[in-house]
């Protein structure tokens, strides 16, 4: 996902899908990142639940922007040939899926006694039973949330703007994401929540594009915002 204080620009696509967008038949949800601006200024924002509620919600989410290289600094007639834009954020949640009705775990004495005595002696036969067939309703206890599911999360999105022309930009960009959390399983929510695998996963996309506008001719020949651009991504 990308930071919502990156975002310039959200548009849906039902119809009339253009080319850039691949074959797509359902519909497509483009978002626009902001570019870089002509003066330096940022934002950061910080959200947490931690206090005030059991699911332990905590963000925080920045963006920053500014030139890099001005033309004519100091005068009227200043523009911005390079410049930058970064955003970012880093998102910890200890439930991220909260239910109305409560979770049942075994309680943590019982559930140590079934590590250090997995098997017993079968009290009705020759052989061994396994332990948790003796749980009873005292070994476990409601929860509100799911134990060690704690997830981790951060996505980051830059962009570097090069004003070529009054009518060529050129823009190398990127987005960088992460996800680390425990995969939760209802096999192993009661006995075996300590031991959830552990799910982590890295993504990265970048991209290079060029962007030529052409200047409105002074007859009316009713064209008008006429620009190609040329894309290369990875």
């Amino acid at each position: 996902s990308v930071p919502q204080r990156s975002i310039q620009s959200i548009n849906t696509i039902t119809s009339g899908i253009p080319a850039k967008h691949g074959d797509a038949t359902g519909g497509v949800i483009s978002i626009t990142t902001k570019g870089a601006s002509p003066t330096y200024n940022g934002s950061i924002e910080l959200l947490s639940s931690q206090f005030l509620d059991g699911y332990g919600f905590n963000e925080v989410e920045g963006n920053v922007s500014g030139p890099i290289y001005k033309k004519f600094k100091g005068t009227d007639s200043s523009t911005t040939k390079i410049g930058f834009q970064f955003g970012g954020a880093i998102t910890y949640q200890d439930e991220n899926r909260p239910t109305v009705e409560d979770y049942q775990v075994v309680k943590d004495d019982a559930l140590e006694e079934l590590r250090e005595r997995p098997l017993v002696r079968d009290p009705t036969a020759e052989g061994f039973r396994r332990n948790a067939s003796f749980i009873t309703d005292d070994d476990i206890k409601n929860v509100s949330n799911r134990p060690n599911v704690d997830r981790f999360n951060t996505n980051m999105t830059g962009k570097l703007t090069y004003n070529v022309s009054e009518q060529i930009d050129l823009i190398a960009g990127g987005q960088f994401g992460y996800v680390d959390r425990p995969d939760f399983n209802r096999t192993d929510a009661m006995f075996n929540y300590n031991n959830y695998p552990q799910f982590e996963e890295t993504s990265w996309r970048t991209y290079l594009r060029l962007t030529q506008s052409f200047a409105n001719s002074e007859d009316q020949s009713g064209i008008s915002n006429v620009f190609y651009s040329i894309q290369l991504a990875y």
